[in-house]
């Protein structure tokens, strides 16, 4: 009787740790396709930093270019008492102080 109990032991211990070896293996495969998902939600989220970024700053360039054009150029007349730099600004328009 007491064989058949250690027996029935060393069955319960080895059911138990081939149930253990398989749920980890679960977690791990399972934890390698969270550490994928992680990886390609950064690589998504830089490319929109990045894309944000050059936004702004083409947003910032055509407010500056704009912002200068007004303040160079005389309202009135469009003419100014002196020439600065080669005349052209990025919208392709003379620039006047």
């Amino acid at each position: 009787m007491e064989n058949l109990c250690w027996e029935n032991e060393d069955i319960f211990n080895r059911h138990r740790l081939t149930s253990m070896i398989s749920v980890e293996e679960e977690n791990d495969d399972e934890a390698e396709e969270v550490e994928e998902v992680m990886d390609q939600l950064k690589v998504e989220i830089y490319e929109d930093i990045c894309k944000e970024i050059a936004l702004c700053w083409v947003w910032v360039k055509m407010v500056i270019e704009v912002f200068n054009e007004k303040l160079f150029l005389d309202p009135k007349s469009k003419k100014s008492l002196k020439r600065i730099g080669d005349g052209k600004s990025l919208l392709g328009e003379r620039r006047y102080l």
